[in-house]
């Protein structure tokens, strides 16, 4: 295969380029990736590549380089728009479900709601999620969060996720502690919920060597938060969530002290 030059402006030429640039692909073709206008294209800047390393043309080599990573910038730009397209969508689907869900609770109770997808906006980050859930759960629910926690600035992405995981425990976490309901798995019943996690309890060791990442305070006395909830396992903030709580059964209340990234431990 030779490298072909190709005047813009001829037909013929044009058409000779195209029927050469298939045949070269159409030789050395594996089936199914080579089957979009894509794949041929990049098997064709590979070939090239190859030719023109043989041929120690080193610039051209370089300028098809160039091109292949605009090219490349330019499908991760698309992709990037692509992915926050599904985040929105997903963002009001969950929407509409939480709609219904809580238009089923009021008819469990007796009553008669009216659903209307408009009146329900989606979260668009942690500090949301964390006034709608204290609005919407005050009597279920008592945010009292310690020093180490970030709510205002949290950049976690899915913030749906952490108002949907608010909900469970205001909701299905509640009912189960107070008796209302029975729940024989809290981690598969998150996981069915949002995703995310759950773990009944917390290195003692680790709690007391990092005390003030694993305790808030309530009405001047210290609460030792041994549950927690997240989602993420990596150390990028973005994608990584916990929530540090406990059961206060005095008072029949779900006490969280604790949001932000991973709590801390002697491996962070």
């Amino acid at each position: 295969m030779r490298v072909r030059e190709i005047d813009g402006r001829s037909h013929n030429a044009f058409l000779e380029h195209l029927l050469a640039y298939v045949a070269d692909i159409a030789a050395t073709s594996m089936g199914d990736p080579m089957d979009t206008w894509e794949g041929l294209q990049i098997a064709r800047r590979r070939a090239l590549m190859s030719e023109l390393r043989e041929a120690g043309r080193t610039d051209k080599l370089l300028e098809l380089a160039d091109e292949m990573i605009a090219s490349l910038e330019s499908e991760k730009r698309a992709l990037q728009q692509e992915v926050e397209t599904l985040r929105a969508d997903l963002r009001a689907s969950r929407g509409r479900e939480d709609a219904w869900r809580k238009a089923y609770e009021v008819v469990q109770r007796g009553g008669a709601p009216s659903v209307d997808d408009q009146e329900f906006v989606p979260i668009e980050d942690v500090a949301a999620a964390v006034k709608q859930a204290g609005e919407q759960f005050g009597a279920q629910i008592l945010f009292q969060l310690n020093s180490q926690s970030d709510v205002e600035a949290n950049p976690f992405e899915d913030a749906e996720s952490v108002w949907a995981a608010l909900e469970w425990l205001g909701t299905t976490y509640y009912r189960a502690r107070t008796g209302e309901a029975s729940i024989a798995n809290f981690d598969l019943s998150l996981r069915e919920r949002c995703g995310w996690t759950y773990h009944s309890h917390q290195s003692a060791i680790t709690m007391k060597k990092y005390k003030r990442w694993y305790t808030t305070r309530v009405d001047g006395a210290t609460w030792w938060l041994h549950e927690h909830i997240g989602s993420g396992s990596g150390k990028d903030a973005r994608h990584t969530i916990r929530i540090g709580f406990d059961w206060d059964k005095e008072r029949q209340r779900v006490l969280i002290g604790y949001i932000g990234q991973h709590q801390q431990t002697d491996a962070t």
